[in-house]
C-alpha cells in the first residue's frame, strides 16, 4: 500500500511548525512578515498538491514569491502611472508634486 498524504494546508501548517524557533527568533514586525509568507503559500495549497515531485517547501516558497512578484507588479505600474500623471503636469507648466495614494495592503 501506499503511504497517506496529507492535504496541502495540513502540509502548510506543518511546515510552519518546524519553522517555530525560527519565528520565535525574529523581532517582532519580523514575525509578521513570517506568518504572512506562509498564509501566501495557503493561497495556492492546490498548486503545492499538484508539485508532488518536490518538497512541500519548495512549493510553498515558489507560492510565496509569486505572490511577491504580483505585489511588485502592481506596485511598478502604479508608479508608472503616477510617473505618467506628474510628466503631464509639468509639460503643461503645472508644478508636479509627487502625490502618492494610498498604499496597497499586501493581501493575505
Amino acid at each position: 500500500m501506499g503511504r497517506t498524504l496529507l492535504p496541502p494546508t495540513a502540509l502548510i501548517k506543518q511546515e510552519k511548525e518546524q519553522w517555530a524557533d525560527y519565528r520565535r527568533a525574529l523581532r517582532k514586525e519580523d514575525r509578521v512578515v513570517f506568518d504572512r509568507l506562509f498564509s501566501r503559500a495557503l493561497c495556492h495549497s492546490g498548486e503545492i498538491a499538484c508539485a508532488e515531485k518536490t518538497y512541500p517547501f519548495e512549493g510553498m516558497l515558489i507560492s510565496m514569491l509569486i505572490e511577491q512578484e504580483k505585489y511588485i507588479s502592481e506596485l511598478s505600474q502604479r508608479l508608472l502611472t503616477l510617473e505618467g500623471e506628474n510628466r503631464q503636469k509639468e509639460e503643461a507648466g503645472t508644478p508636479a508634486a509627487l502625490t502618492l495614494p494610498e498604499p496597497v495592503p499586501f493581501r493575505s
